[in-house]
């Protein structure tokens, strides 16, 4: 008995509870106002741009036999020929083949051009548009609303106006 007297009295303050809603009306209507000015708001956004660098060096590999030993030997043999030609002196061909011999050898070496491109960040800060204020007059009140697009002074706008009412107890 306790139990459903509990149930009832909660079922009736839902009731009169939800009666005090069914009061209530909202009136949605339009009017029309009048811009009396636009603010521009800014804020500023940070652009990371990329800045490529390359630098380069030629590297010469002495590591090593380098070189075709063909060319080597050739070299030697030029060398030899031509150290004999110039002096009749005993090694004089002997220090001319190893003259031609590293000249072959010192043409064969590897040289290569390295490069390393390095990559860097200039940062540059830009103002840009956030939004705008843009202050009305409208019936008798002025008023301020956010908005994305920039609005001209005394451009005529329409405005949505909700009025909720409800019985005063």
């Amino acid at each position: 008995m306790k139990s459903s007297k509990l149930l009832s009295s909660v079922i009736l303050a839902g009731v009169l509870s939800g009666a005090s809603q069914v009061c209530a009306q909202t009136i949605n209507e339009t009017r029309t106002g009048y811009v009396t000015a636009v603010e521009t708001i800014w804020t500023q956004r940070a652009i990371h741009e990329p800045l490529t660098t390359t630098s380069c060096h030629t590297s010469r590999s002495h590591s090593g036999f380098h070189g075709n030993v063909s060319d080597v030997v050739i070299g030697g043999l030029i060398g030899s020929a031509i150290g004999n030609k110039l002096s009749d002196k005993h090694g004089a061909g002997s220090l001319g083949a190893l003259f031609g011999a590293v000249t072959a050898m010192d043409r064969s070496s590897d040289k290569r051009r390295v490069c390393h491109d390095q990559i860097s960040y200039r940062t540059t800060n830009e103002h840009i548009v956030d939004h705008y204020l843009v202050h009305v007059r409208a019936d008798g009140r002025n008023l301020t609303f956010p908005s994305d697009r920039p609005y001209r002074v005394n451009q005529r706008i329409s405005l949505s106006v909700s009025s909720n009412y409800g019985l005063l107890r």
